[in-house]
């Protein structure tokens, strides 16, 4: 039997299955975490997480793909909808109509000696009595309209089902608050639900109802650490004979924002840049070279194309009247706080949480001397945030994963990059590199 010679696509594998790079995170504990909280009585199973990170993945492989029913929180506008949803998934009519038959059996009776004839037939004393049905038969019918969650409870209370509902944290927060009494009440009646939040909203359903304090039971899930991520190349480079050394894998890890997905990738354009797509027949080695890694990084960020988002937010809304102040910035580029705000995210090491703080930190390190004010930091975030949510859209009835997020509802407002390919793009390609110099010559013919 020939042996199988892996291909560069066969070890990292992006989009599917890693079958030669798996890492083990632990996800046997949190599966075993995930089944006691749908077995146990009362209690709402809550999966948080960052974009990206596998929260659905972990209940399919838990409780079965094929009795996961699937609600997303931007489908519900009323509380209600969380059960005529899970009404149409199932298929289950608005009316359903009962009916039933009284027939009545009436037969001659003579008399004599009984014996067995023909079918239907008996007879008596010599004589043939038939059998026979009432050909008048009483009928009624009744209909019932199905009653929200009474005909869920009616359909799936106490089975295996389990009533999933995703992207909580797009709801209103007031909308929250009344679907998080709806769950409170259908776990009391034998439903088993579960929620699945962003990290930085995983509490949502509690604060929505505290009366569900001590009946939620959280399994959190994190990004990737550097030293998980260099575990993919690790293991995936020696199957195909390349020994890459130790400080370009810690700078690949580094650069992949906590993601496996990308981290596989940029396995994968490494090889591809040295020309390798299957298992060499010796070893070669591939030394840390820094344009190399910068190559790498740019073709990468060509699988994860966010142009148009980081324009928009690079120009902020369109406004009349005075023009915004200018900042000059240690890349040499001019331009006003909308581009400070992207350059400051975009600042080394990469971070998916910036608190208010650490924001205005990075405002003044990427300024070369006059940096904008710390209001004018915080309303160019939320007019990002604004951009980042129209931007989004929405498909199949539900909102798209928004890049980022200025959360202004927590103690210390901090801005949330939501989806780990946004940094991506905004730290590898040359997106905001060539804005700058557009921004540049456009200042320069204004003045002309």
């Amino acid at each position: 039997m020939p042996v199988h010679i892996p291909r560069a696509t066969d070890v990292f594998t992006p989009n599917k299955f890693p079958t030669y790079t798996y890492v083990s995170r632990g996800e046997r504990e949190l599966e075993v975490a995930c089944h006691n909280a749908l077995m146990t009585p009362n209690v709402c199973l809550s999966i948080s997480g960052p974009s990206k990170s596998d929260k659905t993945v972990l209940l399919q492989n838990t409780a079965g793909d094929e009795n996961l029913i699937r609600i997303f929180g931007a489908q519900i506008k009323a509380a209600d909808d969380l059960w005529a949803l899970t009404l149409d998934w199932m298929a289950s009519p608005n009316t359903t109509t009962t009916g039933s038959t009284n027939t009545a059996t009436t037969s001659t009776q003579g008399v004599g000696n009984v014996s067995i004839g023909a079918p239907g037939v008996l007879s008596v004393g010599g004589q043939g009595t038939l059998l026979k049905s009432d050909a008048e038969a009483a009928s009624s019918t009744r209909t019932f309209n199905r009653v929200g969650m009474v005909a869920v409870v009616r359909e799936i209370a106490n089975s295996s089902f389990v009533l999933f509902l995703d992207d909580f944290h797009y709801m209103e927060p007031e909308l929250q608050r009344e679907v998080a009494k709806q769950i409170k009440a259908g776990i009391e009646m034998g439903i088993k639900i579960a929620v699945a939040n962003v990290t930085h909203r995983a509490d949502d359903v509690v604060r929505g109802n505290p009366e569900l304090r001590g009946r939620v039971q959280a399994v959190d899930l994190e990004f990737w650490t550097e030293q998980e991520l260099c575990e993919i190349g690790r293991l995936g480079f020696p199957l195909l004979n390349l020994d890459v050394a130790p400080a370009f894998i810690a700078s690949l890890a580094r650069e992949a924002c906590g993601s496996p997905q990308i981290m596989q990738t940029l396995c994968l354009q490494l090889c591809f840049r040295h020309d390798v797509h299957e298992k060499l027949e010796t070893q070669r080695a591939v030394a840390y070279d820094q344009s190399d890694l910068r190559k790498v990084l740019e073709i990468a960020s060509t699988m994860a194309d966010f142009s148009t988002l980081v324009e928009k937010m690079h120009d902020g809304p369109k406004e009349r009247g005075q023009d915004r102040n200018q900042y000059r910035f240690k890349d040499d580029s001019t331009g006003d706080v909308y581009r400070c705000a992207l350059l400051a995210m975009a600042e080394s090491p990469p971070r998916m949480s910036l608190p208010y703080g650490e924001l205005m930190e990075r405002v003044q390190s990427v300024c070369r001397d006059k940096a904008p004010s710390g209001s004018s930091v915080t309303a160019a975030c939320t007019q990002i945030d604004r951009i980042a949510g129209q931007l989004a859209g929405l498909q199949d009835g539900r909102e798209l994963q928004r890049a980022l997020e200025w959360d202004r509802s927590s103690e210390v407002e901090t801005l949330h990059i939501a989806d780990p390919y946004f940094l991506f793009y905004l730290r590898a390609s040359r997106k905001l590199t060539s804005l700058g110099k557009a921004a540049e010559k456009e200042g320069t013919a204004r003045l002309l």
